[in-house]
């Protein structure tokens, strides 16, 4: 189940977050050449380069408590 969830996540953000705030800022780029204002812009980059960070830590997280998980399981047929 957390698989499939983490699925959904992956790829849920970064099509949304990497590719539409990609694009907006990508968008942006002659106002910059040109040296004009480009208000939001800098919210819009720090957003695309934080996705892929906290999908990284999700999957660290997801990981983390399979481990833990396995772990009790093998603690607890080791018992018996």
């Amino acid at each position: 189940m957390r698989i499939l969830w983490f699925k959904l996540f992956f790829f849920c953000g970064i099509l949304s977050f990497l590719l539409f705030f990609g694009t907006l800022v990508g968008q942006q780029a002659p106002r910059v050449a040109a040296q004009l204002p480009t208000p939001w812009m800098g919210v819009m980059e720090r957003i695309s380069v934080y996705a892929p960070m906290l999908w990284v830590s999700t999957l660290a997280i997801i990981l983390f408590r399979a481990e833990k998980e396995s772990i009790k399981k093998r603690k607890t047929h080791a018992k018996k």
